[in-house]
């Protein structure tokens, strides 16, 4: 009995030192984001348990990714703003999960947001970056 206690305690540690060795190496969560952004691609929405998880701990972190990710036309580009607000949505969805403190505060969301609906002519997609900006802005 004490050896399998020990065995669930040795593995546990073991993910989790995996999982921080991760974002170490990916600190700006760059990976989860990109896969996000394909998987949300064409209009398409793939709900994935593991990547709604670690979602909703970047908080503001989330457009940090999305503007290492993203170049000047895709900002401006109807269809990819519709691949990425839900992700922005879900990164804010549980403000009390967000790791980083800072994060829960959504100022370059809030930003990129605004310029995303400033320079993008589709009316559509500037409605959606809205409704976007009033749901984080409910937050914390």
């Amino acid at each position: 009995m004490a050896r399998t206690i020990l065995r669930v305690i040795l593995v546990f540690v073991s993910l989790t030192v995996a999982g921080y060795g991760q974002s170490m190496n990916d600190p700006y969560s760059l990976n989860l984001v990109s896969t996000e952004l394909n998987a949300n691609s064409g209009g398409r929405r793939i709900v994935r348990s593991w990547a709604q998880k670690r979602l909703v701990l970047l908080g503001d972190g989330v457009s940090v990714a999305l503007l290492k990710l993203l170049d000047d036309s895709d900002l401006k580009n109807p269809e990819k703003v519709r691949d990425l607000l839900p992700i922005i949505r879900d990164a804010f969805s549980r403000p009390e999960s967000i790791a980083i403190e800072a994060d829960r505060k959504p100022r370059v969301t809030l930003f990129l947001l605004n310029y995303i609906r400033q320079n993008i002519s589709d009316s559509e997609a500037q409605s959606e970056v809205q409704k976007t900006m009033d749901f984080i802005g409910k937050g914390p």
